[in-house]
């Protein structure tokens, strides 16, 4: 943090505020977790960010829930052994806009999974296979550092 958003380690004061979202003074802070892998953004703007195992099949009627039209007529063209992984892109790329704009309620459907704030990427540690996605305003700068903590 004090060598890329001048923030002294004694300095840290960290808030949360009414949606959950943790800061610090001079940056926003995002975190997700999933079946031992955890996610944590860090950023001058706002920002979220989702991880996801990629785990069993998702029914047709979940897609229905929280894909757009546009979204779900993609998803339901997709070969079969394609869509449990598009399945999570999609739901971590709307959970990553959802935690960014600090709304009260979460709507999948109007979260627009295409947007141009997004930035996914697919990971595996242990045979075990994750999507991040992020979400800010600048996602051209979102850099990734991965840690093995064993």
């Amino acid at each position: 943090l004090e060598r890329s958003f001048g923030i002294k380690e004694n300095a840290l004061n960290f808030k949360k505020n009414k949606h959950g979202a943790w800061s610090v003074d001079g940056a926003e802070i995002s975190l997700s977790h999933s079946a031992g892998a955890l996610a944590v953004a860090v950023s001058r703007d706002r920002v979220g960010i989702d991880i996801e195992l990629v785990h069993a099949p998702r029914s047709e009627k979940m897609a229905e829930r929280i894909m757009n039209d546009k979204e779900l007529a993609a998803f339901t063209a997709l070969p079969d052994e394609e869509k449990d992984k598009r399945f999570i892109e999609i739901w971590t790329r709307k959970e990553a806009l959802f935690k960014s704009q600090k709304k009260d309620v979460f709507i999948p459907k109007d979260a627009d999974a295409d947007s141009s704030q997004l930035k996914s990427d697919v990971f595996t540690v242990d045979n075990k296979t994750y999507i991040w996605s992020v979400a800010t305003p600048t996602p051209e700068r979102v850099r990734v550092f991965k840690a093995d903590v064993k």
